[in-house]
């Protein structure tokens, strides 16, 4: 893969992120990388799951990616405070 490759993968895994970070209610205590991470991996999922869609528009396809990886964000999240609970004062 090209340089050029993996800078628009990484740019889109940030847009994809942090539109999926913004439809999530609550604060999420995930940085720029996990952002990203979630990003590329939210919009690899919504690209498989959509991309028979490709007919109705690619803007359906992106919403799809951006739901994706809200969901995966909010699993993480989950994921993250369950096994990181402090325990009460």
């Amino acid at each position: 893969m090209e340089l050029s490759g993996i800078i628009g993968v990484v740019f889109g895994g940030l847009i994809i992120g942090g539109l999926g970070r913004l439809i999530m209610p609550g604060r999420q205590p995930i940085g720029c990388v996990m952002t990203i991470l979630l990003g590329v991996a939210g919009g690899v999922l919504g690209w498989y799951l959509g991309h028979d869609v490709a007919e109705v528009g690619n803007f359906l396809t992106f919403l799809i990616q951006i739901v994706c990886a809200a969901a995966l964000v909010g699993l993480f999240v989950a994921i993250f405070r369950s096994t990181h609970r402090q325990p009460p004062r």
